[in-house]
């Protein structure tokens, strides 16, 4: 629910706080409901709230990054309005005045809402500013009192990574679980799926940019075979530069890898490592720096049916438009992952159709062009030879996303 969030865990004593000026006036029906596992449990019967707001902020994305988006609409429609903008300092950063259209919405130049750059036009250096506080007062007629007044915290997420100011390069992250083996002792499952991570490996350094994927490389793949390997993987994540990812092995919905043996990563350890916990429209609360990915492919059975998008900071949201990314000027991103069992191997032998179908994808994501234009995502899978288990494929995140980087 947008503008809800829950204080007091540390406690013990949690508390629902719901700011309604997130939502539209209405009457709407609420249901308190918990998720324990992969099992949601709704109890009571839904109870009818009525919202009526002077002002509220109806863009659900409560983030900024380059540039801060400013979303507002009022009880008074045909009226006028006054926005002051303040950054984490209490220093007045902008202002504007202007008529509010037929529904109530802020109009600026015959468009709704207006955008504030966030960032020095020298340097192209985002503004230090965690947060911006916008305050918004509106009223009736083109002119006079402005009697509705309404405030809205928007979090800025930090430009990423630093190694470049105007145009950021970022680098790849690869490993995998050797489920068939050791490729060295000439198995042919075993050998198969180290040469269909080289693949990927090779894709990853043909990337503009040059930063190419770690660990590891396209000679030698970075094989996850004890804890201590998912541990070190864990630790090149937060490196700066890496906001790619790509993993093969077990999974589930909760964690890579295989928890009952010892060797995995679960939410809580991306968590702890990358601080993207909590709501990604809104993790620049955190005292450490979180650490969003731009593309996550999890390929394991059912990583796409709990929240490991959320610990790499990718909404838990499908088909999102590129508008929510460019309008705020923060980096496109991608969560990819299976919602079922994934068929990795038949009798003890490597699951041929898998490995072309991923062999493709980052071929087609690299190369395929249409009207002389990269592809996105779901264009890349589009492309690849028909199969049944490509349903299965979920896409959280922008499906636009291009393999190279781009800005934002």
């Amino acid at each position: 629910m947008q503008g809800l969030e829950f204080v007091g865990l540390e406690s013990g004593q949690p508390q629902a706080v719901w700011d309604t000026t997130q939502v539209p006036n209405g009457t709407l029906q609420v249901n308190l409901g918990a998720v324990l596992g992969e099992s949601v449990y709704m109890p009571g019967s839904s109870v009818s709230v009525v919202v009526s707001n002077q002002i509220w902020f109806p863009d659900p994305y409560n983030w900024a990054g380059f540039f801060i988006d400013v979303q507002a609409q009022s009880v008074h429609a045909n009226g006028h309005y006054h926005v002051e903008i303040y950054d984490d300092t209490g220093y007045d950063v902008f202002d504007l005045d202007g008529p509010t259209d037929a529904q109530g919405y802020l109009m600026d130049e015959g468009h709704r809402g207006f955008r504030v750059r966030n960032y020095d036009e020298v340097t192209y250096e985002q503004y230090p500013s965690q947060y911006y506080r916008i305050v918004v007062a509106t009223g009736p007629g083109s002119s006079g009192p402005t009697p509705a007044v309404a405030t809205n915290f928007i979090w800025v997420e930090t430009a990423w990574p630093k190694n470049e100011s105007i145009f950021p390069y970022t680098q790849f992250g690869i490993g995998y679980m050797p489920v068939f083996g050791n490729p060295a002792n000439g198995g042919i499952s075993a050998v198969t799926l180290q040469s269909l991570i080289q693949v990927v490996y090779t894709a990853a350094e043909a990337r503009e940019g040059g930063l190419g994927a770690v660990p590891g490389d396209s000679q030698n793949p970075f094989e996850l075979g004890s804890q201590m390997d998912f541990s070190q993987l864990l630790y090149i994540l937060r490196h700066d530069e890496v906001r790619n990812f790509y993993y093969f092995g077990h999974g589930n919905a909760k964690n890579i890898g295989q928890k009952g043996l010892g060797k995995y990563l679960d939410i809580s350890d991306f968590n702890t490592a990358l601080h993207n916990w909590g709501d990604p429209m809104r993790p620049w609360t955190q005292t450490n720096a979180p650490h969003p990915f731009r593309f996550v492919f999890l390929d394991g059975c059912k990583t796409a049916d709990g929240n490991l998008c959320n610990a790499f900071g990718i909404p838990k949201i499908q088909n999102m438009s590129s508008n929510v990314f460019y309008a705020k000027g923060v980096r496109y991103r991608a969560f990819m992952g299976w919602n079922s069992a994934v068929v990795q191997d038949f009798v003890g032998a490597i699951n041929q159709r898998h490995v072309q179908f991923i062999g493709e994808f980052f071929d087609k994501w690299l190369t395929h062009r249409i009207q002389g234009n990269p592809v996105g995502i779901r264009q890349a899978i589009d492309a690849t030879s028909a199969w049944s288990e490509r349903n299965h494929l979920i896409i959280y995140g922008y499906e636009g996303l291009l393999f190279n980087d781009t800005v934002p």
